[in-house]
Parts: C-alpha cells; sequence; structure tokens
C-alpha cells in the first residue's frame, strides 16, 4: 500500500516502511509506486507485513475499544 500521511487513518494503519509506504506528496507517491513496481523483494516484505498490521484490525479489538469509549464520562456532563 502507498497512502498519503495526511489522508485520514493511513498512519494508524499502514507502519510505514514495514506495512506498506507512507508519502507526503504527488512526486513521493509516484516514485513510490515505482519503487514498489521494480522491487519484488519489497512488495513480498510489505505485503507480508500488511498481512500481519491487518491481524491487529479485529471485529473484537473494535468493540472493545468502542466499549471503552462509551465508559468513559462525557466532558460535556462533567
Amino acid at each position: 500500500t502507498v497512502a498519503y500521511r495526511s489522508a485520514g487513518g493511513t498512519q494508524e494503519s499502514i507502519d510505514d516502511g514495514d506495512s506498506g509506504v507512507l508519502v507526503e506528496d504527488h512526486a513521493e507517491f509516484i516514485a513510490a509506486v515505482r519503487h514498489l513496481l521494480a522491487d519484488h523483494a519489497l512488495r513480498e516484505r510489505l505485503g507480508k507485513g500488511a498481512l500481519d498490521k491487518s491481524r491487529a484490525f479485529t471485529w473484537a479489538q473494535t468493540r472493545e475499544g468502542f466499549a471503552s469509549v462509551l465508559a468513559k464520562p462525557s466532558r460535556s456532563h462533567v
């Protein structure tokens, strides 16, 4: 995965250099895609990293995270 660092959620879902590549601008995006197209071993390594990273995003984890947010007192009512 190549994504813009400033896009919502990318820094939480991509470990730059381990499960994908985060870039700052269009020029970096093009360079990263070209690099990945030319480097099979890097694509394989990042793909494995992405699969490993994806295992952290489960419905159980989502449910627990959401429940912990709901359990916290609202600042507007304090």
